[in-house]
């Protein structure tokens, strides 16, 4: 049996939307493995080349539809090629998710802050889809930060969460390279260097009350990662609990794009 047909089932795209000219969620019906909300898999074209890359999952684990949030890199390999898929087409998931990148790896705390940038979304979307953030903290902060407002999506589902848990919930959207009424314009280090992120959610991020969590941009995991470890934070380890969990799998290989 070949390494592909090991590792990977076959899978039918029953839905492709489109938020963006770039920004695209892939909808598929797969007989996987059970996985963890905020665990990945990989996504295979099917076809001699099969061109593969890690997505996260963004559905929890109890909706038997995957989604799949990715961007459309132009001069990728791959990527250019997932954007073609329409209901029906073939596709190949990889059977069993990896990661650590979950809840259960995360200790307790007040407050739970997620940071993400662009796509990295996702992923918390899926941990938000289930009961276990909403029971086991207090306060839970979601940042967002995109280049254009138009990076900003799955709006509905994070609006339905403010009104479901106002007391709960904050969902802070930035937008770093134009202006938005009502939205804040700075880098998310930034936003808590000055401590403006705390004044807007009213909340203290130390090593007292909070655990973070970190998947994007990996110049924005590093340098946040950073700042944080500069405020009394440490890093998050299976034998080492901390209060910073940081997504690596955006540090592979991206030739496969």
């Amino acid at each position: 049996m070949s390494a592909i047909a090991d590792r990977f089932v076959p899978g039918i795209v029953v839905a492709h939307k489109a938020w963006s000219q770039d920004l695209r969620s892939l909808f598929i019906e797969a007989p996987i493995e059970p996985f963890v909300a905020g665990q990945f898999t990989q996504l295979a074209i099917d076809d001699p080349s099969h061109l593969f890359r890690p997505y996260s999952f963004v559905n929890a684990p109890s909706q038997s539809t995957l989604e799949f949030y990715y961007s459309v890199l132009a001069q990728g390999n791959l990527t250019p090629q997932l954007a073609r898929l329409k209901p029906g087409d073939r596709i190949l998931v990889a059977k069993r998710a990896l990661g650590r990148f979950v809840l259960s790896f995360v200790p307790d705390a007040r407050v739970l802050w997620l940071f993400a940038t662009g796509t990295g979304l996702g992923v918390f979307l899926a941990m938000l889809r289930t009961p276990a953030p909403w029971q086991r903290f207090q306060k839970i902060v979601l940042v967002h930060s995109v280049q254009k407002a138009i990076g900003l999506t799955h709006l509905d589902l994070l609006q339905d969460w403010q009104h479901q848990y106002e007391e709960q919930f904050h969902w802070i959207p930035t937008v770093t390279a134009e202006q938005q009424q009502g939205r804040l314009s700075k880098r998310v280090t930034d936003l808590l260097h000055s401590g403006e992120l705390e004044k807007v959610t009213g909340l203290t991020l130390s090593a007292q009350t909070s655990q973070t969590m970190l998947c994007g941009n990996p110049a924005m995991v590093n340098d946040l990662s950073q700042l944080l470890l500069s405020r009394g934070l440490n890093m998050n380890h299976l034998r080492q609990p901390g209060h910073v969990t940081v997504e690596n799998y955006w540090k592979l290989d991206k030739q496969s794009l």
